[in-house]
């Protein structure tokens, strides 16, 4: 999120109390820098308390004269070129210009100051208003977890429900499957049993008739061989009558022969 800067910031009003106690401090840190110059035994004792008014007609007057030599100014570094010791005039002079570039460091801080109030203020609308936006997705986010909870909570318990009749089905189902099973087994079984039995009771049957023919044709054959024994003993008496009347026989045809001739 990107931080809106203002163009134009209005430079506080500073009241006269604040610009007193600026300018008492910056008495001080002169005081100090001229003492280090070794300018503080003559101009220790003057009062620097001025108006702003005064100190700037005073600057318009010395705007064309410089009182010492500066080189590498744009640097920030400040070095005289003439060790000569001022009068205290000039001295006065030259401790007013640098109270009034104080000043002017004093206001372009306080304008930075001012700017970065300004844009601390607007961040820190943003932040209130993305902590706003943050507050109301969370509020949306939680309502929709709590949402999708109790939608997935209540399609777990019809799951668990159905899951359980399912359950139950199987049960009751596994339980007249055993039952049909059993029943179709045991009818199975009896009419295989049934049908065996009245199979092998016609195979019976059926043996003690072909064992009946069978007793019947072999006392048949008996009876038959019997007779057949029979026949061949008197086809042989006959075959030995036959044999020993046979010369007999050829006599008295011969004998007929004769007769008839």
């Amino acid at each position: 999120m990107e931080t809106k800067r203002t163009e134009a910031v209005p430079f506080p009003a500073q009241s006269t109390g604040e610009i007193a106690d600026l300018s008492s401090e910056l008495e001080q840190q002169l005081n100090q820098q001229l003492e280090s110059l070794d300018y503080g035994s003559e101009f220790s004792g003057q009062n620097f308390s001025r108006t702003e008014e005064d100190f700037s007609r005073d600057s318009q007057g010395l705007s064309g004269t410089r009182p010492f030599i500066t080189e590498g100014e744009e640097g920030g570094e400040h070095r005289e070129s003439a060790p000569e010791k001022p009068s205290g005039k000039t001295a006065s002079l030259i401790n007013e210009s640098k109270f009034l570039r104080y000043i002017a460091d004093l206001r372009k801080a306080d304008s930075e100051l001012a700017l970065a109030k300004a844009e601390s203020a607007e961040l820190v609308h943003q932040i209130d208003n993305f902590r706003e936006h943050y507050t109301e997705y969370e509020q949306k986010i939680s309502g929709l977890i709590t949402e999708q909870d109790q939608s997935l909570q209540k399609q777990l318990d019809t799951l668990t429900e159905l899951a359980h009749s399912v359950q139950v089905s199987s049960d009751s189902l596994s339980t007249r499957i055993d039952r049909e099973i059993q029943r179709l087994t045991q009818g199975l079984e009896q009419a295989i049993q049934g049908s065996v039995k009245d199979s092998c009771d016609q195979e019976l049957a059926r043996v003690k008739d072909a064992t009946d023919v069978l007793l019947n044709y072999s006392e048949t054959v008996k009876s038959q061989s019997i007779r057949f024994q029979n026949l061949e003993k008197f086809k042989f008496v006959l075959f030995i009558i036959s044999s020993v009347s046979s010369p007999i026989v050829l006599i008295l045809f011969l004998l007929n022969l004769l007769h008839v001739f």
